[in-house]
């Protein structure tokens, strides 16, 4: 069921009180919510107040006169757009003229029929819906194309970073593969005597395939963000132990971060995400930190009764924000809604916030 439209609000100006009092009553009859004025700037100031839908105006007024209004009214953009409908006892046609070019939608001539002025007034005020009308469609219209533009940007983007991540996981399963039997011929080498070689050759497969696991951290990451803006979600069937989740990152992104928490797991509620989703989480979170700050970051597993916080502090190289800071944060949000959790991001660094399976 559609809305009923609003009632139209009419403002009559006119220094004459008795006419002032007639139009208003006939107006108030008709069903128009009405207000007065008896000269031109108390008129603006209504106008400026509240725009009406339609002033009636009389040429002949202190202060400002009617073209003076009119013109005035127009020039302005808070009220440029209320219809004006001149009443004047002038019959000239220069003042018609005047009157028509300064803006005036329609110009009534006194004395009126009042059966023809109200047609004229409802004739104006129907225009105007229907302009209304045309423009709201107008905008719908704008809106829907612009969000078919954003759903098909989306999708393009989702099925490039999709192409990606296969074109990247393939290669790097072949990589990861062969670093780990360049780990066993160097374990050969030590347990046949050649100690030197062999360490120092564990120790370049060790160091490739730490690099090895981040890049395809974030190949998966990335295939998880395909996800977001697809909004499609994978819920968890049960609880997730972020507290493995966390370790786990930071283990491969070396140095650079430091944990401190509480004893024993710290499990996440399920929720409309999956592990994959909360561990991409923990991943945008960390790089984040890691990437623009000037010093190690600091992450903390704060355990309570019904929540978890994993804070990740960091000092920031600057006060300006990175430019990619405002995707980051979508993407944050919506996969931390998806376990009914929040997310923060300030110069301080990162909290989020996420509740914790019953029991935990």
């Amino acid at each position: 069921m559609s809305a009923e439209p609003p009632t139209p609000r009419v403002l009559i100006v006119d220094d004459g009180l008795e006419i002032l009092e007639m139009l208003a009553a006939l107006l108030r009859q008709e069903g128009y919510a009405v207000e007065t004025a008896v000269d031109g700037p108390s008129a603006l100031e209504a106008c400026k107040r509240q725009v009406p839908d339609l002033v009636l105006l009389d040429l002949q007024l202190p202060g400002l006169d009617g073209f003076q209004v009119l013109s005035l009214l127009k020039a302005d953009p808070r009220t440029a757009a209320a219809s004006v409908v001149v009443v004047s006892g002038s019959l000239a046609e220069r003042d018609i003229v005047r009157a028509l070019e300064h803006g005036a939608t329609d110009y009534v001539a006194k004395p009126y029929a009042v059966s023809i002025f109200l047609a004229r007034v409802r004739a104006v005020l129907r225009s105007r819906r229907e302009k209304e009308a045309v423009w709201r469609l107008g905008e719908d219209l704008r809106k829907a194309q612009e969000e078919l533009s954003r759903a098909r940007r989306s999708a393009a983007i989702g099925a490039i970073a999709a192409g990606l991540a296969h074109e990247i996981n393939n290669p790097a399963a072949f990589v990861v593969t062969d670093l780990h039997e360049m780990r066993e011929l160097a374990e050969e080498w030590i347990e046949g005597g050649d100690e030197a070689r062999g360490e120092a050759l564990a120790a370049l497969a060790d160091e490739a395939l730490d690099g090895m696991n981040r890049i395809r951290d974030a190949v998966r990451d990335l295939s998880v963000f395909t996800e977001v803006v697809d909004r499609r979600s994978v819920p968890s069937t049960g609880a997730i132990d972020l507290a493995e989740i966390v370790h786990r990152r930071v283990e491969r992104m070396g140095p650079g971060v430091t944990v401190r928490e509480g004893e024993g797991p710290a499990l996440v509620a399920p929720g409309l995400g999956g592990a994959d989703e909360l561990d991409a989480l923990v991943g945008l979170v960390l790089r984040d930190a890691v990437s623009y700050a000037d010093s190690p970051a600091q992450v903390s597993l704060e355990r309570g009764p019904s929540l978890v916080d994993l804070r990740v502090s960091s000092t920031a190289l600057s006060g300006e924000p990175p430019p990619d800071l405002a995707l980051t944060l979508a993407i944050a949000r919506e996969l931390a809604e998806r376990f009914a959790g929040t997310i923060e991001q300030g110069l301080a660094g990162w909290v989020l916030r996420l509740p914790t399976a019953r029991g935990s």
